[in-house]
């Protein structure tokens, strides 16, 4: 997924390197308009079920996109 992060604690669906706005199926902006993940993150633990999210499902897609980045999948 692409690395961009929505100031409403999303993160972009596309494909690296993609064309044109970023989307997480929610909502689009600019690289402009992007903020970084830990700020994302900030915004995201303040919703319902951010928090469960980011301690228990974040480390697990994190793993398994350094595993699928590696080339190893």
């Amino acid at each position: 997924m692409c690395d961009s992060y929505c100031s409403h604690g999303g993160r972009c669906t596309k494909d690296p390197g993609h064309e044109g706005k970023h989307d997480s199926d929610y909502c689009t902006w600019t690289d402009a308009e992007a903020v970084t993940r830990e700020q994302a993150d900030e915004v995201l633990s303040t919703k319902a079920g951010g928090r469960d999210y980011l301690e228990t499902l974040q480390p697990i897609a994190d793993m398994i996109e350094s595993v699928w980045d590696d080339g190893d999948h």
